[in-house]
């Protein structure tokens, strides 16, 4: 008999990257925190630290300096601003509490 283990999921994390892009949030109570991070650290930390807080719905990552912006705000288009050349992504929840 064989049997297979599976690990079971608890949930699902949906995002979308805006690659060099900046968020303009509408108000200044918005801004949850900034976190920094060491240098080995990549664009995944900054996902799981907006995850990890309940009010965070979109993210701001610094490529350079290794930092996060965590916001309150949803991000919708009029919020995002292409950078060009600019060494931010913004990562936009879907977050639903309730589930």
């Amino acid at each position: 008999m064989i049997v297979l283990f599976l690990p079971m999921i608890n949930g699902l994390i949906s995002v979308e990257i805006h690659r060099q892009a900046l968020f303009l949030s509408n108000s200044s109570c918005a801004l949850l925190r900034n976190v920094s991070f060491s240098n080995d650290a990549s664009m995944q930390s900054c996902i799981w630290e907006c995850q990890g807080d309940c009010h965070c719905q979109t993210t701001t990552y610094d490529h350079e300096n290794k930092t996060c912006m965590l916001f309150s705000e949803e991000c919708t288009e009029n919020s995002i601003i292409s950078g060009g050349s600019t060494r931010y992504s913004v990562i936009c929840f879907r977050k639903d509490h309730r589930e």
